[in-house]
């Protein structure tokens, strides 16, 4: 883990590592993308409903 802050955008940010198998390689990288982009997908959905 790290955590940066950058005082351009007064923020600061936090980067967390994950130790995979390289096998496992994809699998993590769409476990990751799918939850943390799992309410955007939801919204999207939801939207794509109404019209």
């Amino acid at each position: 883990m790290t955590v940066d802050e950058d005082p351009i955008f007064g923020q600061v940010i936090f980067t967390l590592f994950r130790v995979v198998k390289h096998d496992d390689l994809d699998k993590a990288y769409k476990s990751v993308a799918e939850s943390l982009y799992q309410g955007l997908l939801h919204q999207n959905q939801e939207t794509a409903r109404i019209w």
